[in-house]
């Protein structure tokens, strides 16, 4: 019996009195539920991060002694070294029983212990204690001493025994607990949008309440409060004692007009604000566009006009102060970042489980590991231009949000996103529905005989459609988003795991900007037939006549389109039943090659003469009561031709895989666009799961929590693009670079693999550029306004250093050198400035100035005096250097 206990105050629930687990001595070395009785291990809701060896000195007993805390060592009180010398036959003689069943038990320890720590990277555990052989040669006669010997190798087996069990209990039951907590968010969602849930799988809602929740453990609680109370507040201190924070919650804020133009966010600049109407803080990567989506919201809502104050312009703070806040970040970002981004499923669930969600402190990890390692995933990620904005961001809207808190202010809406969703459950959910769909495809190809159990199949390339262009200045190791998941799924490795419809055509030769490397449209009509032409003499043709394998086939509608309408035509000609309905939804709308298919004579593959009645037609799967048509869902359909031979002739049809990791300037990439991005990545994951058994000797779908997420991309999905881009508010093309390095297993934060970069050297400074220089854009800007895209999202508007809004007031903190010598900062501008450009810079002084003055807490007078006008006045009174002026 093993005696589980923990002093831990997060695990009394489950261990306060300590938890016995029962074991036998038949069967030893097999923890299958076989050797224990696996209901009596515990379950814990915190992760057990420290595990300890003990034991009771009075009856011998070994405990399990247990900790959530990841920076507690653990310990063994048992006697003993981590390594152990062979026996010296020649010296000693041969081996007696017992000492060799203590090398065994030893033997079988080390397997477990290790089979432990490469499925739980994080969990710290003792070695197991080995006696020294030189004692057991000494006493190889003494019985009771090697019996002593043999019963602590035995016990520490069996800690680890239930060691095993307990993590896996403790995770697996914190899988189920997201799983359904997404559930019940979604039916909530859908009731309260009056839906009804027609189909078996309900369709998923994309929106901010039905997947904002996670389920949580007092661990994650403790944890979040401990960022917001000391990370996110002290980080907002220390950037309003530099008079970087404007605030409404400050002594006599009567006397300060928070809705004044001079004070606004509606400008490009990235700002922390907040909204007097609704009582909300929020951030934006763009005020103006925000502004504008809120100001649609009221007038929807029928609410007043917003009235909104810049809180935070993080493009009007001193160089210094940057520097301040970045490094006080850094530091304390390391204490919630995960020790390295998950490489399994399991690893994913224990990071999400011990604070932050994943993604969260997947950020925070590659953003405080600042010297990149192409080996280490993630690292380097502070010069991934906009990461460390859009971060610092979120850390100080939550500080404001704290310190209103504090004040007892009453606000609205939900708070503090940025740390956590549920994004890990929605991906988690449906990685068991595909689960279940592709094992019961399996289940019913076996039981139609057309597949056999444990037969390894050929494997086959991906069909992709076609390449995207490169410019000159494309990095010479990127890859396009297809192709890095196509790498990730399929069987093949190495050259040769895909194959592109349209060959090494890209649509534009030598193109001169982005858009030209995407445009399709570009392609001729011989390029588009050729396209056809290949697929059908490659993929399909084989697949007819040969049979014995799978296809996973991009839709490639650029290619297929052309052969839509008479294809249509000629099945409603023959009195065909057509899926769908919908054509206005290019993403959703059933695809060309879907109707070219179910219209395709197969008569010359099978060598039958042209449209025998003889010759079976392609069809959608379908047994019994189930029909593989996830198109709409899940972005895929099954089809298959059915033939006497009875040989595995399916095809997987999928929505393009590049469309996970869209990003097309000018279109939002809200709740809308993760729909989409879904879909593909659930085709992807889906042909993974199916390949995974048909090109193996693997028999069931696999299962386990320790399958690489590099090959479940709805797992990556949810962790990277559901939380990252809609609750963190990191840019969507930023985050597909992690992504890529996921399914790679490279580092892609490098020049050779993405232009996304930064290039100033100092990476602690997200906002730099000379005054001049920005009062100049300023102006430049202030005239061009009538032709900037207001479509863009906020959140993808890339935060260069000087791609903002940055001229600023202050003289405090910036660096020497930056204009002329001159007293006056601006005597070297243009004689003439445009008025648009003097409201600009007016607007940035007194922003700054009202940060200064409203440094100050209600009603403390003394401090306002003695502390906050003195600062007012030398910002007011002083240059950059000091000077009075």
């Amino acid at each position: 019996t093993v005696r589980v206990v923990s002093a831990d105050k997060h695990l009394r629930n489950e261990l306060g009195g300590g938890v016995s687990v029962h074991l036998r001595d038949t069967n030893i070395g097999h923890i299958d539920g076989h050797f224990l009785d696996v209901d009596e291990v515990p379950v814990c809701a915190c992760f057990p991060a420290t595990i300890s060896f003990d034991y009771n000195p009075s009856t011998g007993q070994p405990i399990l002694s247990v900790s959530t805390r990841r920076d507690e060592a653990s310990f063994t009180a048992y006697d003993g070294s981590p390594s152990i010398e062979p026996w010296r036959v020649n010296e000693w003689g041969e081996m007696p029983d017992t000492v060799a069943r203590i090398f065994h038990t030893i033997d079988r320890a080390e397997g477990l212990l290790g089979s432990i720590r490469s499925q739980y990277f994080a969990v710290n555990l003792p070695d197991v204690a080995k006696p020294d052989v030189k004692v057991l040669a000494a006493h190889r006669h003494d019985e009771w001493l090697l019996r002593a010997r043999l019963d602590q190798a035995t016990d520490q087996f069996y800690l680890l025994v239930a060691t095993s069990k307990l993590l896996d209990r403790s995770v697996e039951n914190y899988h189920d607990l997201q799983v359904d907590g997404y559930w019940e968010e979604q039916r909530k969602a859908r009731e309260e949008s009056g839906e009804d849930a027609q189909e078996d799988i309900p369709t998923p809602i994309f929106s901010f309440p039905a997947l904002s929740a996670r389920i949580t453990n007092s661990v994650q609680e403790e944890v979040k409060e401990d960022f917001l109370d000391n990370t996110a507040v002290g980080a907002h201190d220390r950037l309003r004692d530099r008079g970087g924070v404007a605030s409404h919650h400050c002594y006599r804020s009567q006397d300060v007009n928070f809705g004044h133009e001079k004070l606004s966010a509606d400008n490009s600049a990235a700002h922390v604000y907040h909204e007097f109407e609704r009582g909300k803080y929020g951030s934006a990567g763009k005020g103006r566009t925000r502004l504008r989506h809120i100001r649609e919201d009221h007038a929807e809502w029928r609410m007043n006009p917003p009235r909104a104050y810049s809180v935070v312009n993080m493009a009007n703070l001193t160089e210094d102060a940057q520097r301040d806040v970045v490094g006080f970040l850094l530091t304390e970002f390391k204490r919630f970042q995960c020790p390295r981004v998950p490489e399994t499923l399991r690893e994913t669930l224990v990071q999400d489980m011990q604070g932050l969600s994943v993604g969260s402190s997947v950020i925070l990890h590659s953003l405080s590991e600042e010297q990149y390692d192409p080996q280490k995933i993630g690292t380097g990620g502070i010069a991934l231009s906009g990461s460390l904005t859009a971060t610092v961001r979120n850390t100080l809207e939550s500080g404001a949000q704290r310190t209103a808190e504090r004040l007892g202010v009453a606000q609205v809406g939900n708070r503090h996103e940025c740390l956590e969703s549920g994004a890990l459950g929605c991906a988690a959910a449906h990685l068991v529905v595909l689960q279940d769909i592709a094992g019961d495809l399996l289940s019913d190809f076996e039981e139609e005989g057309i597949l056999r159990p444990g037969q390894k199949y050929t494997a086959r390339p991906i069909r992709t459609a076609w390449n995207v262009g490169r410019m000159e200045s494309t990095p010479k190791y990127f890859v396009n988003a297809k192709i890095a998941v196509a790498s990730a799924i399929s069987p093949i490795e190495g050259p040769g795991f895909y194959e592109n419809a349209f060959g090494d055509q890209v649509p534009k030769d030598s193109p001169e900007n982005i858009e030209e490397c995407y445009a399709c449209k570009l392609f001729t009509e011989d390029q588009r037939r050729g396209a056809v032409t290949k697929t059908e003499v490659e993929v399909f043709l084989p697949l007819e006549r040969d049979g014995g394998f799978v296809e996973v086939v991009d839709v490639c509608e650029e290619a297929w389109e052309e052969f839509r309408a008479e294809n249509l035509r000629l099945l409603r000609q023959q009195g065909v039943f057509l899926p769908g309905g919908s054509e206005s939804d290019e993403d959703l709308r059933y695809p060309s090659v879907l109707y070219a298919l179910l219209t395709r004579d197969t008569s010359a593959s099978l060598g039958l003469p042209a449209n025998s009645p003889d010759a079976p037609k392609w069809e959608i799967y379908e047994r019994g009561g189930r029909k593989y048509d996830y198109w709409r869902l899940y972005g895929f359909i099954t089809m298959v031709l059915k033939c006497k031979d009875k040989k595995l002739r399916s095809m997987i049809l999928v929505a393009p895989w590049c469309r996970w990791m869209f990003n097309r300037q000018g279109v939002p990439m809200g709740f809308t666009q993760m729909h989409y991005s879904f879909r593909s990545a659930c085709s992807s994951t889906f042909s993974g799961l199916l390949l995974d058994v048909i090109c193996t000797e693997r028999t069931t779908v696999n299962r386990s929590l320790d399958r690489p997420v590099r090959s479940l991309p709805i797992v990556l999905y949810g962790v990277f693009t559901l939380h990252m881009s809609q609750f963190m508010h990191l840019i969507v093309r930023n985050i597909n670079v992690l992504i890529k390095s996921c399914l790679m297993r490279v580092n892609q934060l490098h020049i050779n693999y993405t232009n996304l970069l930064r290039k100033n050297l100092d990476l602690h400074i997200f906002s730099r550029a000379s005054r001049n220089a920005l009062l100049l854009e300023d102006r430049i800007r202030a005239r061009a306004s009538a032709t900037l895209d207001e479509d863009s999202d906020e959140e993808e508007e890339v935060e260069e250093e000087a791609a903002d809004d940055v001229s600023v007031g202050s003289d405090l903190g910036w660096p020497e050198g930056d204009d002329d010598d001159d007293d006056d900062g601006d005597s070297k501008m243009p004689a003439s400035l445009s008025n648009e450009t003097n409201v600009v810079r007016d607007n940035k002084f007194a922003l700054r100035l009202v940060c200064h003055l409203t440094n100050s807490t209600p009603g403390d007078k003394s401090s306002f005096v003695s502390v906050t006008l003195p600062r007012a006045l030398h910002y007011l009174n002083h240059d950059r250097k000091g000077k009075r002026l």
